[in-house]
């Protein structure tokens, strides 16, 4: 299996090598992808996790509706936690410094 991804890997680079259309259009340096574990995510995540347990907790109880609807806005105040802290670097990339 891992020599098939080595041989895999190896006629990516000389296709991009032959053809320099398949260069990537980002010009930041490829880092190791570490699936989100940065801070902006474990908090975006925990937010989340908090407005579907106070959600799930309020159509259990009746359903609730103001309740639920409180969950809802924890739910986008995550979404938006987490894209203000990648923008403040806190991200997958860091910030670019200009020469």
């Amino acid at each position: 299996m891992a020599d098939q991804i080595e041989q895999a890997e190896a006629v990516a680079v000389r296709a991009q090598a032959a053809n320099p259309q398949l260069q990537p259009l980002d010009p930041r340096p490829m880092r190791h992808v570490h699936h989100g574990q940065t801070g902006a995510m474990w908090t975006a995540v925990v937010i989340e996790i908090v407005g579907f347990i106070v959600g799930g907790i309020s159509l259990m109880l009746g359903p609730n509706w103001p309740l639920f609807a409180i969950a809802a806005g924890i739910c986008v105040a995550g979404i938006i936690v987490g894209v203000a802290m990648q923008k403040l670097g806190f991200g997958i990339y860091e910030k670019h410094q200009k020469s």
